[in-house]
């Protein structure tokens, strides 16, 4: 007697459950197509690496692909970091206005952080688009007056990265079904 195959995960036709005792078919990939990750690529290289190399790949390095939902989160929750840090310095920097000793120190801190605001932007928009299958030339794009703004609003926020491997790493994302 045969049972009909469920539907998984997204409508993904899925085998039929095993019944105790009965051993279970499973397709396995041809041995030439790649294989999909495991797990997304928005993750540090290696299991071991710890909380802040992760941070550090995220905000400062320029390899390996970046998803959009991970984009999206990581750019909300820099952007209010950084707002909130340039408010407070620039308050500080009011208040100092009778030593020039201070309120140079004060400006010095304050071009450090947009210096280093102004690099972890470019750093997850180029993941970005290593995700979308694209150069870092295409930042340029965000330089043309009135669409270019938005033409990087829409694709680094919006549109879906490539599916599978592309040219800078493997999978940003992890299959929706898995015949197993």
């Amino acid at each position: 007697m045969t049972q009909a195959a469920t539907f998984g995960r997204r409508g993904a036709a899925a085998p039929p459950p095993a019944r105790p005792g009965q051993l279970r078919a499973t397709a396995r990939p041809a041995p030439s197509a790649p294989r999909a990750a495991s797990a997304p690529q928005a993750t540090p290289k290696s299991d071991g690496d710890s909380l802040l190399s992760y941070f550090l790949w995220l905000l400062f390095s320029f390899d390996r692909r970046l998803d959009r939902r991970t984009y999206r989160y990581a750019r909300i929750v820099a952007n209010a970091g950084f707002g909130f840090a340039i408010w407070g310095l620039s308050g500080e920097l009011q208040k100092v206005t009778q030593s020039l000793a201070l309120g140079l120190f004060f400006v010095l801190l304050l071009f450090v952080l947009l210096v280093v605001m102004a690099w972890s932007t470019l750093a997850m928009q180029v993941k970005r688009r290593h995700d979308r299958d694209k150069g870092w030339a295409w930042l340029f794009v965000g330089f043309i007056p009135i669409v270019g703004p938005i033409w990087v609003l829409v694709e680094t926020c919006w549109l879906d990265g490539t599916a599978g491997y592309n040219r800078f790493d493997a999978a940003s994302k992890v299959a929706a079904a898995t015949f197993a």
